[in-house]
């Protein structure tokens, strides 16, 4: 069973215009690929092949902990059924507390909710190839969910890479004999807790030109059955 169905354009637009027009609350996740916490959010406007998300009154001043370029991801509930859509931040108002993203590409309907991060028993190793440099590198593997994933690297290393970057990370998990190799887009850098180290976060690209989506279903279908045997215990 797929884990989504992802609607045409013109659903797609019904269901934002139905948000905005129920002023349904959504959950928009910037952090998503290495463990940040969800912020709650409003959509008030489409205008312009934009969206524009309110953040709630008591995290309006975290707009400005925004970069332009950032992805995210938010999750929202209408007519009983559970939406998800993919963005990035193009502008901030960090006076109003708005954030201004581009138009999805899709909206997902998910049959159930997914995209839970998943921390491995035993952290993989993962090489990163630069796209357009003759260079990789190894980095570890910090998190991982099916929108994205998070490498735990050096502070050297970090100095490296942006936030915007695209890049193609290739690994293995434990109990799945196969190597994954994805094209993913560098969302957000932290300083670990050991402040020697930087979790860098990444997105999945889901571009059909990326020719990855039949990679993409089965490692969510592993980590599904990961997540579920964990609650099962």
């Amino acid at each position: 069973m797929p884990f989504s169905h992802e609607l045409n354009d013109r659903q797609s637009a019904r269901v934002i215009e139905q948000a905005i027009r129920a002023g349904t609350p959504m959950r928009l996740d910037p952090h998503y690929a290495n463990g940040g916490d969800a912020l709650s959010v409003q959509l008030f406007d489409d205008s312009e092949d934009r969206l524009t998300f309110r953040l709630d009154a008591k995290q309006a001043a975290l707009a400005e902990k925004f970069i332009p370029g950032q992805y995210c991801q938010v999750e929202f509930s209408l007519n009983g059924a559970v939406y998800m859509v993919s963005v990035h931040i193009m502008e901030i108002d960090a006076a109003l507390g708005h954030l201004i993203t581009s138009w999805p590409k899709m909206v997902q309907l998910l049959e159930r909710r997914k995209f839970i991060r998943t921390h491995l028993a035993m952290h993989s190793a993962v090489t990163v190839r630069w796209l357009e440099q003759d260079r990789a590198a190894e980095a570890s593997l910090f998190n991982i969910g099916g929108g994205g994933l998070a490498l735990k690297i050096s502070r050297d290393f970090s100095d490296t890479i942006h936030v915007g970057d695209l890049m193609e990370a290739a690994f293995e998990l434990p109990g799945l004999p196969k190597r994954f190799t994805f094209k993913v887009s560098i969302c957000n850098k932290t300083v670990a807790s050991d402040n020697a180290s930087v979790i860098v976060g990444a997105q999945f690209q889901e571009m059909p030109e990326s020719g990855q989506a039949g990679a993409l279903d089965e490692l969510r279908r592993f980590l599904a059955t990961q997540q579920q045997a964990t609650l099962a215990r």
